[in-house]
């Protein structure tokens, strides 16, 4: 970019830097990334789901404790 060459840095200024990302984004990015991107986020949502189902199980464990602690009423 020439505004970032022309202030001697490697990055573009703040106002610019956005106009940097901007290439980046959509259909290209999934290009460059390929397969092993896609299956990282498929490993992703499976352990964000195993986690899910972890907290559930721990609540429930949570809940049953508390009410036999509780006397009938």
């Amino acid at each position: 970019m020439l505004i970032s060459k022309a202030t001697g840095g490697s990055r573009a200024p703040p106002l610019f830097r956005h106009l940097e990302k901007w290439p980046k984004k959509g259909k290209v990015e999934e290009e460059e990334l390929g397969k092993g991107a896609a299956e990282e986020e498929v490993v992703k949502k499976k352990k964000k789901r195993k986690h899910q189902r972890l907290l559930a199980v721990c609540e429930q464990t949570r809940l049953h404790s508390y009410l036999r602690t509780q006397p009938d009423a």
